[in-house]
């Protein structure tokens, strides 16, 4: 069995790109490698475009994260009501915080302790607390990530297809300069360019690299739909360009002129 001509660390269904883009290499007189290289480039700048930032709210709302003030007691034996005191609680009536179990579920498979162990019950409190916040904060300042991953791609694959198009602006991803592209290349996202070297055979391999503090389902729940709904939109315009390059060779061997 043949290797896909997109090899991506998302489960997608990559039947019509596949299908588009061996059109495409019948018809064209243009490199595979750049074919795949420029489809490369439009998937993930279509999947920048419509990859929405992660609200605060629907975050809050999955990790049953609520604010209250943490009782601070001045030396008047009043408590403090400075707002630098309000900090973030977890849970629900319906049992243990969902970002507790994560917590523990987590330390298990990584053969790492709980924060429950070896402590006093008031103690192994304090620490998942701390805990639950300390990723609850991670995922909120990675509200952008998928997006930012998406504009690293993009501009990856942009050198690679020798598209002379702007950098990546400031709406898009951080400062959009060529020092955040060096910075989250590898990091948060890698891209494999298609090589002359690979002849027909051309393939691009990219991936994004899910954050450490990531509930697995994230990438799947947010990322996935989007870059499916980017491969089936980039798939649609290859077919649809393949099929006007053979009408105007059919027209041209006819005699017929075209546009």
């Amino acid at each position: 069995m043949s290797k896909p001509l997109f090899a991506v660390d998302i489960k997608l269904n990559r039947t019509q790109m596949d299908a588009a883009v061996r059109r495409m290499f019948n018809i064209s007189d243009r490199a595979p490698a750049t074919i795949v290289n420029q489809a490369a480039y439009r998937v993930n700048q279509k999947a920048t475009w419509h990859m929405k930032v992660v609200s605060r709210e629907t975050i809050s709302a999955e990790l049953q994260e609520s604010k209250g003030m943490e009782l601070v007691r001045l030396k008047s034996g009043r408590f403090s009501k400075n707002k630098k005191n309000l900090r973030s609680f977890f849970g629900s009536s319906n049992g243990p915080p969902l970002l507790a179990l994560i917590i523990q579920a987590r330390a298990g498979r990584r053969g790492k302790d709980s924060p429950w162990k070896g402590v006093s019950r008031e103690e192994g409190a304090q620490r998942m607390l701390d805990a639950m916040r300390q990723v609850f904060g991670a995922r909120m300042k990675s509200r952008g990530f998928f997006k930012a991953a998406f504009a690293t791609l993009r501009d990856t694959f942009r050198q690679a297809a020798g598209n002379r198009v702007p950098f990546s602006d400031s709406s898009s991803r951080g400062s959009g300069t060529q020092t955040s592209m060096k910075r989250d290349a590898g990091r948060i996202a890698k891209g494999s360019p298609a090589t002359a070297t690979q002849g027909a055979r051309a393939s691009a391999r990219f991936q994004i690299i899910s954050p450490r503090h990531d509930i697995k389902a994230a990438i799947y729940q947010y990322a996935q739909p989007v870059l499916q709904a980017a491969f089936d939109e980039e798939a649609a315009w290859i077919y649809q360009k393949a099929a006007e390059l053979e009408y105007k060779q059919a027209a041209k061997l006819s005699g017929i002129r075209t546009n």
